[in-house]
């Protein structure tokens, strides 16, 4: 079956090829250099596509561009998604993300956006339902957050329950550093083993890491190998742990044009407990949390 494709490809590209010169050929109207834009972007293509099983050694496995995964496809800007495409002649690809989750300015909140000017509509969109990292009380928030992101969203059911209700708190402004990193302590003393990501705004990464750093010793700002992690959204998108404290999430919100997807990102690290700490009111889309101790 596979060969058979590869067949259908030379066949198509030798001909695309043949007809694009015949017809230069008898336009004597066209110079060298009018000619030359219309017959090489036809001359790579053809080339790729003739030449497609000869990418890669085993057209089954190894470095072979005949189907193509991509992770995180969401923050792949217009021009990434043209050299994705021109690397794989075939088309076959296999595209992993979550638009709720775009945070770079270049990504994408549309996979008809990116694919339709490559593909039309020879693509099928496979949405996960199901969702087996984040149980269902935090699910619960995070629900709010996509809602706002996109009403028309459904959001992914949580298979599971841990009767932990997501909580915050909020301190004095500031206080904010000494009581994160008291929360951090009593946080990851219940934890034994497992870990603890702490996550924060991109631009208080110094002071609200090394708060938690003096009293935790966890891992530097940023590093993700000890039990303890204080990082930022996008350092955090990704992985998963055990338990996440969000710090100032109105901040979060307010860092970024697509904040809100930021936020959501963070919400959604959590495997089994979620707590945020901040100074100022609480977003309105974190209603769902429950005061501590309330």
């Amino acid at each position: 079956m596979l060969y058979e494709r590869l067949d259908d490809l030379r066949t198509r590209a030798s001909a695309r090829l043949a007809r694009v010169l015949r017809d230069l050929g008898r336009d004597s109207r066209l110079t060298h250099n009018q000619a030359r834009p219309l017959v090489v972007p036809v001359i790579v293509e053809a080339l790729a596509l003739l030449y497609a099983d000869r990418i890669g050694a085993d057209p089954f496995g190894g470095p072979n561009l005949l189907n193509e995964t991509v992770d995180e496809a969401q923050e792949r800007s217009e021009m990434a998604w043209r050299l994705l495409v021109r690397r794989c002649p075939t088309r076959w690809m296999t595209l992993v993300g979550d638009v709720a989750q775009t945070g770079d300015p270049a990504g994408t909140t549309s996979w008809q956006r990116v694919l339709g000017p490559h593909l039309g509509d020879r693509w099928r969109l496979e949405p996960l339902t199901l969702n087996y990292r984040v149980p269902a009380e935090i699910m619960a928030v995070a629900s709010d957050v996509l809602a706002a992101i996109d009403p028309s969203t459904a959001p992914p059911r949580s298979v599971r329950e841990t009767g932990l209700l997501p909580w915050h708190v909020e301190v004095p402004r500031g206080e904010l550093p000494e009581r994160l990193g008291e929360f951090a302590t009593r946080q990851a003393a219940g934890l034994g083993e497992r870990r603890l990501a702490v996550i924060v705004p991109e631009t208080r990464l110094e002071e609200l890491g090394g708060a938690v750093t003096a009293v935790t010793a966890p891992a530097p700002p940023g590093e993700r190998d000890r039990q303890v992690t204080v990082l930022t959204t996008r350092q955090a998108k990704g992985l998963e742990f055990d338990s996440v404290l969000i710090a100032e999430p109105a901040q979060i919100i307010a860092e970024s044009p697509r904040g809100l997807n930021d936020l959501y990102v963070a919400l959604t690290r959590a495997t089994q407990c979620l707590g945020v700490v901040h100074t100022g009111e609480l977003p309105a889309v974190l209603s769902g949390l429950v005061p501590l101790g309330g």
